[in-house]
């Protein structure tokens, strides 16, 4: 007796004859109507940029839209460079500004309503200043009067912004 007599004789498995389906090359896989227009735009790209005469791109464009397989659209753009760039590879990331869509100056028409109000009362203190200031501080009751809508305005604007509202409203 052997040291294997009470162990089954382990065989590999037969190879098939055919490989399955998956083991297909890449280059036969039929391709789609998307890829073949994926090729056709690119090659329009290469013709308006002056890489192919108007010849060469019709032929590659009819051989483009005739293939069956990915294998006859490679060499179309073998020789055509790509034409999507490479992300820079160092660097540290990028991170955009945080918004703060609740702060009131970040409204277009809230601050077009302040600086109006600013203008205008500018303005009548510069007449009360003109005419000698006589009688008391006149300006501030137009202040307060103009002042009070633009109030509810910044009230309004605070209560209702939210987190993803647009700055420009």
């Amino acid at each position: 007796m052997g040291d294997n007599d009470g162990m089954a004789e382990v065989l590999p498995e037969p190879l098939p004859s055919r490989p399955p389906a998956s083991y297909v090359a890449r280059r036969e896989l039929r391709v789609s109507d998307a890829e073949r227009q994926v090729v056709v735009d690119e090659l329009r790209t290469h013709f308006g940029a002056g890489r192919l005469d108007l010849a060469e791109f019709e032929e590659r464009t009819r051989a483009a839209l005739e293939s069956r397989v990915r294998g006859d659209l490679h060499p179309l753009l073998d020789d055509l460079p790509e034409l999507t760039p490479k992300p820079p590879v160092a660097g540290p990331p990028v991170r955009p500004k945080p918004e703060r869509p609740r702060a009131l100056l970040a409204h277009t028409s809230f601050r077009v309503h302040l600086y109006l109000w600013v203008a205008l009362n500018a303005f009548l203190v510069l007449i009360w200043a003109a005419t000698g200031g006589d009688g008391g501080f006149w300006p501030i009751w137009p202040m307060l009067g103009t002042g009070l809508p633009l109030g509810v305005h910044a009230a309004v604007r605070l209560a209702t912004s939210s987190p993803g509202e647009h700055r420009d409203r």
